[in-house]
């Protein structure tokens, strides 16, 4: 922080509702910049942190096109090469982390992440632009900024028929949905008493079992990009064995799992960024 001030100092004042900012630039002035953030309890360090002021799609958004493009807007210019998929992260429940372009538009305020490809009907898609992200002066966010969304779903009569299809043949806990192998449909894995089976979608809704994992008392199954590789991983919540993480080489093969200590019985398991870092 001492480095980034011998380059650029602030003075601030607080008139009413209004705080004023000069920035002192190579020895001179520049144009005040007027915030309504007297309320926000503004000093002088905390000035210079770009702070987050709108996403698009909103917070808890509902029907957002499956093309959307996601974006995060900042009370300053920001530095587009300090953004990528590891600083501003898009996850979907369907999906591994989502690979795409990034640029800057409204005065470099606004990052925007443009997915190279869509999302999923009905997909919750997670948005984490982490503190790591900086303004053109040199200055990290204060903190991350997560948010989620989801996709819309277009047509439908909630009138369901059976497929005949019987997968399984034990009894089931739980199951996730995901595409595990990168061909742009819905796969299945699910937690079953013994082996957990994987099943392929053929892309018409008609599933093969094309492995089958573990062989503790799974309850919870959750599918997600783990590692970063882009592509969707497995972690099993077990009721007698210890918990077990599978990674996926990309075409919806796993290998041999990694273990963690089971010291209590789960029954489910979520997966979401809790310390607002980029990853799962």
């Amino acid at each position: 922080m001492e480095k980034k001030w011998t380059k650029t100092a602030a003075a601030v004042v607080l008139a009413g509702s209004l705080m004023v900012t000069w920035l002192c630039l190579l020895g001179g002035f520049a144009a005040p910049e007027v915030r309504a953030g007297a309320a926000r309890g503004w000093d002088m360090g905390r000035a210079s942190f770009p702070y987050v002021t709108s996403t698009d799609p909103d917070a808890n958004a509902v029907g957002a096109p499956a093309n959307t493009d996601v974006s995060v807007t900042y009370d300053q210019a920001m530095d587009l090469g300090t953004v990528d998929d590891t600083t501003f992260a898009v996850y979907g429940s369907y999906s591994p982390l989502a690979a795409g372009s990034y640029s800057l538009v409204n005065s470099d305020r606004q990052v925007v992440f443009n997915p190279a490809q869509g999302f999923f009907p009905g997909e919750r898609v997670d948005a984490i632009a982490t503190s790591a992200i900086e303004s053109t002066l040199g200055f990290q966010g204060e903190s991350s900024h997560l948010w989620q969304f989801w996709v819309a779903v277009s047509g439908g009569s909630a009138t369901f028929a059976d497929s005949g299809q019987a997968l399984g043949n034990t009894e089931t806990a739980s199951a996730a949905l995901g595409d595990i192998d990168g061909d742009g449909d819905l796969d299945a894995v699910t937690a079953d008493r013994g082996s957990n089976m994987v099943y392929r979608n053929d892309g018409a809704g008609n599933f093969s079992t094309i492995d089958e994992l573990g062989s503790g008392n799974t309850y919870g199954v959750a599918l997600g990009d783990l590692d970063g590789d882009g592509d969707l991983d497995l972690f099993g919540a077990n009721s007698s064995s210890n918990h077990e993480v599978w990674f996926n080489d990309g075409a919806g093969n796993f290998d041999t799992p990694f273990s963690y200590v089971n010291t209590a019985s789960a029954y489910a398991v979520e997966l979401g960024d809790l310390d607002g870092d980029g990853d799962l």
